[in-house]
C-alpha cells in the first residue's frame, strides 16, 4: 500500500468512526428519552393511583360519618310505645296479663315509622307520658282511679295522645270501671261505636270485618273524640292478641278478638299518622 493510501485512510476512519458514534448517541438518547417518559407516565398512574385511593378512603369514611349519623337519628327517632300501670294495688292475675307484641313489629317492618318492638310498663303519673304517640292500657277486674290520675289521663288525651283500652279476656268488671272513669274524666263527651268504614280500618290493612271468637250484636270497638279528633279506642272485648300474648298470659277464656294483630297495627298507624 502506497503512503498516499494510508493517509487517505487515516483521514478517512475517523469520520466513519464519528458516524458511528454519533448514531449510537442518538439511539441511546431516544432510548434515554423514551424511558424516562415511560417512567414518567408510570410515576403519574402511580400518584393517580395514590391520590384516587386517598380520595376513595375519604370518601367512604365521610359516608361511614354520614351512616354513623343516620344510625344515630334512627336510634333517636325510636318511637315507644308504653302500656300504662294506673293502680296502685293489682291482683294476682292482672299482674300476669299480657299484651302481644307482635303488631309493633308489623308497623315497623311496614317502614311507618322505626318502631322499637317492646313495650315499655309506664306509670299514668309518669312526666314521660308525651314522650309516648301510643299508649294501652289493660287489665282484670274492677279498678278505680283517683283525681290526680283521671287528670292526667285527661291531659295526655287532651294534648294529643292515644290511647287504646282492652278488657284482658273481656273482663266485664274491667270494662265496666273503664266506661265509668271515661264518664268522669269527660261528663261532655261519651264513646260512640266505630263503624267499620272508618278510616282506622284502612290505614296498613284493610279490615272490613272485626273477627270475634263468638258473635255478638255488642259494638266491638268505640272511640272518644277530642276536638274532633279520635284520641281514644276502647273495647270491651280482648285485642291482647292473647294466643300470642306469652305464657304468662292465663286469665284468658273471654271473648277475644282474633284479628287483634291487624288491628292493632292500623290502630298504631292511624296514632302515628295523626
Amino acid at each position: 500500500m502506497t503512503a498516499k493510501r494510508k493517509t487517505d485512510l487515516c483521514l478517512r476512519a475517523p469520520a466513519w468512526a464519528m458516524l458511528l458514534f454519533g448514531a449510537a448517541l442518538l439511539a441511546f438518547s431516544g432510548l434515554a428519552i423514551a424511558n424516562g417518559q415511560a417512567e414518567g407516565n408510570g410515576s403519574g398512574e402511580a400518584a393517580n393511583g395514590q391520590t384516587g385511593q386517598e380520595e376513595g378512603d375519604a370518601e367512604a369514611e365521610a359516608r361511614t360519618d354520614e351512616d354513623d349519623r343516620d344510625r344515630e337519628a334512627v336510634r333517636e327517632g325510636e318511637v315507644r310505645i308504653g302500656r300504662l300501670l294506673y293502680t296502685d294495688e293489682t291482683d294476682q292475675c292482672n299482674d300476669q296479663v299480657g299484651f302481644a307484641t307482635q303488631f309493633l313489629a308489623t308497623v315497623d317492618r311496614a317502614a311507618v315509622a322505626r318502631v322499637e318492638r317492646r313495650l315499655y310498663d309506664l306509670d299514668l303519673l309518669s312526666d314521660d307520658l308525651a314522650e309516648y304517640p301510643f299508649l294501652i292500657m289493660t287489665g282484670n277486674g274492677r279498678f278505680e282511679l283517683d283525681d290526680e290520675r283521671i287528670s292526667r289521663l285527661r291531659h295526655h288525651l287532651e294534648s294529643g295522645g292515644f290511647i287504646v283500652a282492652s278488657a284482658a279476656c273481656s273482663d266485664h268488671g274491667w270494662g265496666r270501671s273503664f266506661r265509668a272513669m271515661i264518664d268522669q274524666a269527660f261528663p261532655d263527651k261519651q264513646l260512640e261505636p266505630l263503624p267499620m268504614d272508618h278510616a282506622i280500618f284502612h290505614t296498613l290493612h284493610e279490615i272490613d270485618r272485626i273477627d270475634l271468637r263468638r258473635e255478638t250484636t255488642q259494638p266491638a270497638l268505640y272511640g272518644l273524640k277530642i276536638d274532633g279528633d279520635l284520641s281514644l279506642v276502647f273495647t270491651p272485648f280482648g285485642l291482647n292478641d292473647s294466643s300470642n300474648a306469652g305464657a304468662g298470659y292465663g286469665c284468658c277464656g273471654g271473648n277475644e278478638i282474633r284479628n287483634a294483630r291487624l288491628i292493632n297495627a292500623n290502630l298504631l298507624t292511624w296514632a302515628l299518622m295523626r
